[in-house]
């Protein structure tokens, strides 16, 4: 898929072959018009022009698929952001045809230029190796991987071109551990400009956040910690703590760290734990439990949105029906009211993840809590949430003081009415295409 964002009119097309000429010639003249094009067979490359500037595809085919679109991306000029999509690929062929190419060869004299690189799905090691020959990177603003295997990603990590982020997203099911820690650091550490980090990736609770003091007394200090003075927005997400619901983090220390050393944060994604993993009903105990969990942000005095990364589902009480809506709306009130003159400029908070974890994975952890055997969709002990948006409303009485609450909003209207918060883009799913299905609502 290609897209150009000029009008309102779109097309697709689908043909078991090539495309018919007169299509091409007639998109060929008109395709100023296009918002978004799909293709399912035949030669896009004939429909791009030099004003394409971004370029998001998708493959699911054979190797010489991703190589035509290397020739692709080679005869445009500068682009704003290339993204590649790898779903349901034949992955030893790719492998196969990747560890043979010559790089000399296929990027002898022009390397491909883009603001933004964003690669999804599995990509062979030779594919990765390649990239910093078929990209420059000190042109590299954003890099926003979605992969299985960390260290295919290493040399890349490495590369000493690759040195002027402003963005770096990382989402992988892999391991984290102390060895990626110190290669996340030096990557860090040569992006000096680096202002929006988004990891998640499984055990981030095992690698310490707070400094640490060595068996000779020096401090050691944290793989963020070069980050601190200039980091704007931040998401940490275990994917451990979806798995075992009693893992959390990051924990008190971690977040009271976080929260000393990075004074400039605006935005801010993390998943807290719960008592029970529920909502509280009480009110008293809703407002021990955000004063108690969420007390260390209070230091953030530049914060600006608040994500919390929470379940989707919940157990509950069938013989105490809730009205779920009301009390989150509550509890961001609670929230709002007490950041209020913490974190005056604290407007946005996001309850709960966009996509939920799969049924079968859900029953298997929360087994032990449900009463009745069956599945999730017709047990009455389990609740569904959906992701919620709240804006802070304040509004004055004369001599009074001000009324704080917290008013539902739309994911799209979060979006046009504070257009530079942008930590909803970065979601905690590691399917491509709920991630496709975000964006399509976003």
């Amino acid at each position: 898929m290609v897209s150009s964002h000029c009008s309102v009119n779109a097309w697709k097309l689908a043909h078991p072959g090539t495309c018919n000429p007169s299509i091409i010639n007639l998109l060929q003249k008109q395709q100023q018009s296009i918002v978004d094009f799909e293709l399912s067979h035949g030669n896009f490359q004939q429909l791009v022009t030099p004003m394409t500037r971004r370029v998001t595809a998708g493959v699911s085919g054979d190797a010489q698929q991703t190589f035509g679109l290397v020739e692709l991306a080679q005869k445009l000029l500068r682009l704003e952001k290339f993204a590649l999509l790898l779903k349901n690929v034949n992955v030893f062929l790719l492998e196969d045809y990747w560890s043979r190419c010559s790089y000399s060869t296929l990027f002898p004299n022009k390397q491909i230029v883009s603001r933004e690189l964003m690669f999804d799905g599995y990509l062979p090691g030779g594919f990765v190796s390649a990239i910093p020959h078929m990209f420059n990177l000190s042109h590299l603003t954003r890099l926003s991987l979605y992969t299985d295997n960390f260290w295919y990603w290493k040399p890349l990590f490495s590369s000493p071109e690759l040195r002027n982020l402003t963005h770096f997203d990382f989402h992988s099911p892999d391991s984290f551990d102390h060895e990626k820690s110190m290669d996340f650091q030096d990557l860090f550490t040569r992006n000096q400009n680096l202002r929006h980090l988004n990891l998640h990736m499984r055990l981030l609770k095992t690698v310490s956040l707070e400094p640490l003091l060595a068996d000779d007394g020096s401090t050691l200090a944290s793989y963020i910690s070069s980050l601190c003075p200039r980091l704007k927005s931040l998401s940490l997400f275990d994917l451990w703590s979806v798995e075992k619901r009693a893992s959390y983090f990051p924990s008190m220390a971690s977040l009271d760290a976080i929260c000393d050393e990075l004074g400039a944060l605006e935005q801010f994604g993390l998943r807290v734990a719960e008592i029970g993993g529920c909502l509280l009903a009480n009110g008293h105990d809703r407002q021990k439990y955000v004063l108690g969990q969420l007390k260390p942000i209070g230091k953030l005095k530049n914060l600006k949105m608040l994500h919390l990364y929470q379940d989707r589902i919940r157990i509950i009480d069938p013989d105490q029906p809730r009205n779920v809506a009301a009390e989150t709306q509550q509890l961001a009130a609670v929230l709002f009211q007490w950041a209020h003159d913490l974190c005056p400029d604290l407007e946005v908070l996001i309850w709960g993840r966009f996509t939920e974890t799969l049924d079968n994975d859900v029953y298997s952890l929360l087994e032990d809590e449900l009463e009745t055997e069956g599945s999730l969709a017709n047990n009455v002990n389990v609740e569904r949430v959906p992701q919620q948006y709240y804006v802070k409303q304040v509004t004055r009485v004369r001599r009074g003081a001000p009324n704080i609450t917290a008013i539902p909003f739309s994911r799209r209207r979060i979006q046009n009415e504070f257009p530079d918060l942008d930590l909803l883009a970065c979601d905690t799913s590691v399917g491509t295409l709920d991630r496709m299905a975000r964006d399509i609502v976003y």
